[in-house]
């Protein structure tokens, strides 16, 4: 037990370490109040420089898929390098055969109010929203982690997510309602029986009631992506939990960027942007993603 404690805390201290170097110009963008990408050129999976504002809202078959992901330190991709969106990028690019320029615009401890106000406010991610054709969020997570264990807060944060929810969703369609916007819905990180297993499944399921709300996923042309049960069960596996890290571990990205890709194909295909479905569906045992 003690050799299997103290190998999952090297993997951790090295993955966080590749983290830390990859995201360093990233971070000192955001102590500015600058978000990555803005105004500047972003690479896609091909080592290729853009603007990812560029072009306008309209979209092309013929260049690269533009797809930009929004969320919080999940998005980032903290305790993993890289996160969900870069393995997104590559597994959607293998799946198309198009390839797929991948815009992160995670923001560690981001919350549903933070990014309500960003795209209300923030040229930098405006104009990446405006140019993409595809859009992830992953958001709600620090709702809920800023409150710690006061349930009088916690119990705020669930009243009030509904409404903040919807906020994000329509400052995204107002920036763009025509690119497919595929959702995330937000995982408990304690396994089961763990002490703040009952806890923390309780809340993470009344915010989840919001985000999988059938009716505002219909009004805002939503795709979503229900990644709770993908970790569920399995949290000592995917994620960092018994180091106190409640981050997903590259496994637990890998999960995630699956099940990603998979909706955003079905997002693509209700679109009308994916452009041939046999060749769509003939890598699904593609080496992106190995067996975890």
């Amino acid at each position: 037990m003690r050799e299997r404690a103290a190998a999952a805390a090297v993997l951790l201290a090295l993955g966080l370490r590749a983290w830390r170097r990859s995201s360093e110009g990233a971070r000192r963008r955001t102590r500015d109040g600058a978000w990555p990408g803005s105004g500047e050129a972003v690479r896609d999976q091909s080592g290729e420089g853009a603007n990812p504002g560029e072009g306008g809202a309209g979209r092309s078959r013929e260049g690269p898929l533009r797809y930009v992901a929004l969320g919080d330190s999940l998005t980032v991709g903290v305790g993993s390098c890289p996160g969900y969106p870069a393995r997104v990028a590559v597994g959607l690019g293998r799946r198309l055969g198009r390839p797929v320029r991948c815009t992160n615009l995670g923001r560690i401890r981001m919350t549903s109010v933070d990014l309500a106000r960003a795209l209300r406010s923030d040229p930098g991610l405006q104009s990446a929203v405006v140019g993409a054709d595809l859009i992830t969020l992953a958001i709600g997570g620090n709702d809920l982690l800023r409150c710690g264990r006061d349930e009088s807060c916690l119990e705020r944060s669930v009243r009030a997510f509904p409404r903040r929810w919807e906020a994000v969703c329509r400052e995204v369609r107002r920036l763009n309602d025509r690119a497919p916007l595929v959702v995330l819905t937000l995982y408990c990180p304690y396994p089961p029986g763990h002490p703040r297993g009952e806890q923390g499944l309780r809340w993470v399921e009344k915010m989840n009631r919001a985000i999988r709300d059938p009716d505002l996923l219909a009004a805002c042309g939503v795709h979503l992506v229900d990644i709770a049960p993908v970790l569920h069960g399995r949290q000592r596996e995917l994620t960092w939990i018994d180091l106190g890290d409640l981050h997903p571990t590259g496994f637990g990205q890998q999960r995630i960027a699956r099940a990603v890709v998979e909706g955003c194909l079905r997002a693509l295909a209700g679109s009308g942007d994916t452009p041939d479905p046999a060749r769509a569906q003939g890598a699904v045992g593609s080496a992106a993603y190995p067996p975890a």
